[in-house]
């Protein structure tokens, strides 16, 4: 926001955006505490979150083919950690990354994907919830299922 003299106005459009689509109240703490609370609430960490809620806030912005070719981007290389003889930088980082950029249920995150993609989108959401990514996690090895989503993604990739 400095950077850019203020013209993007980032956090009155993340106030805004929060006041609109989330169940959290505004308090006296502003939209850090917002999110805090919103966090909270969904068990994951702020930071997470925050990822989240500024993916959506971009996206929604002015750059939208930018900020989905990034974020496609973003995601296939995480799925490029998806080893089945381990990685190191598959770890727990790699399922905050995961969460924090394909948590969207919107109609533009949905939009970047092929319904088949997505499809492998949510399924590898739900292995996260359910701690079932990590056959060994000392060793960063997936588990099967995973492997088989990573696969499947890269058959129905789009190009």
């Amino acid at each position: 926001e400095q950077g850019r003299n203020h013209e993007c106005l980032f956090t009155r459009k993340l106030k805004d955006y929060l006041s609109e689509n989330l169940p959290i109240a505004c308090g006296a703490d502003g939209w850090p505490g917002s999110l805090e609370r919103y966090a909270h609430k969904k068990e994951i960490s702020w930071e997470t979150v925050f990822k989240q809620v500024s993916l959506e806030v971009l996206a929604l912005g002015e750059n939208d083919f930018e900020a989905k070719k990034y974020l496609r981007q973003r995601i296939e290389a995480l799925l490029s950690r998806v080893q089945e003889n381990g990685d190191p930088w598959y770890n727990k980082c790699w399922t905050d990354d995961w969460e924090s950029l394909c948590s969207s249920k919107n109609q533009w995150f949905r939009g970047m994907w092929t319904k088949k993609e997505y499809k492998v989108i949510q399924s590898i959401g739900k292995l996260i919830k359910k701690d079932q990514v990590f056959e060994d996690w000392r060793s960063f090895r997936p588990t099967k299922t995973l492997l088989d989503l990573k696969k499947s993604f890269y058959e129905n990739k789009t190009q």
